[in-house]
């Protein structure tokens, strides 16, 4: 993938767990006027694969990624002046992965994903409790508690690949972003090269994210942690360790 990015500004992804965040600090980031920021362009359709022919590709993660890449530049060039992003959910990173399952030998999914697919794009990566997390999925969506808890596993997955990225990146936590915003989103700008502006605080109920997303204010109280089953409490505790919650 040699594409060359449209023009000199580098562009970023927002990422992270499903349920974790990615939608409200997108929409924050959205509010500068320097900024330009998709909701999910290309995960669903080209991650995921939804729009795109798949049978008896020998090679999917690059036909979804090159189309994913492809699609992301088209999109920038429409905005020469201003800096491009694009919110994707880990879970979408993951639907890469089902492709490993059915068709070995293993393809390094995260590792490819960054190396050549978005290797000049900067990275914000939102974290949030995995109980919380966690228990936010089985309610929106119904899914079980032991599903839930293995997608966010795969999150933390992400997080630590990113870690080892060699290039600009940010972490913001998502009890940060709703207790105490200024600074979090302070912390974002500083990653892509802009001046902190006080509009990116009125974004909680901007009409680019789901209806159900919207809040009239940043909610502190959605920082609380949530009582989980004990056998999903343990098996995230490894995952809780490594992100420095207790």
């Amino acid at each position: 993938m040699d594409e060359t990015l449209p023009n000199s500004s580098q562009p970023f992804l927002v990422l992270g767990a499903g349920r974790g965040g990615t939608s409200v600090l997108a929409a924050a980031l959205a509010g500068h006027s320097r900024l330009v920021v998709a909701m999910e362009r290309f995960g669903q359709s080209h991650l995921l694969g939804t729009d795109l022919a798949q049978g008896g590709d020998p090679d999917i993660f690059s036909t979804r990624t090159r189309a994913f890449r492809e699609g992301c530049l088209a999109e920038m060039r429409g905005h020469p002046d201003r800096i491009w992003g694009n919110k994707i959910t880990t879970e979408q990173l993951f639907g890469l992965e089902d492709h490993n399952a059915a068709n070995p030998p293993y393809t390094d999914v995260i590792g490819r994903f960054f190396r050549e697919v978005v290797p000049e794009f900067r990275i914000i990566f939102i974290i949030r409790d995995g109980r919380a997390c966690v228990a936010s999925k089985v309610c929106r969506t119904a899914q079980s508690w032991e599903h839930a808890a293995f997608r966010w596993h795969y999150s933390v997955q992400v997080l630590a690949a990113v870690r080892r990225l060699d290039r600009p990146v940010c972490e913001i936590r998502f009890e940060d972003l709703v207790t105490d915003p200024a600074p979090a989103l302070e912390s974002a700008c500083r990653c892509l090269g802009v001046g902190f502006e006080p509009a990116m605080l009125t974004q909680t109920q901007s009409s680019a994210m789901l209806p159900e997303y919207r809040r009239p204010g940043f909610e502190a109280g959605r920082a609380a942690v949530p009582e989980v089953p004990p056998h999903v409490a343990a098996f995230l505790r490894p995952d809780l360790d490594y992100c420095g919650y207790r």
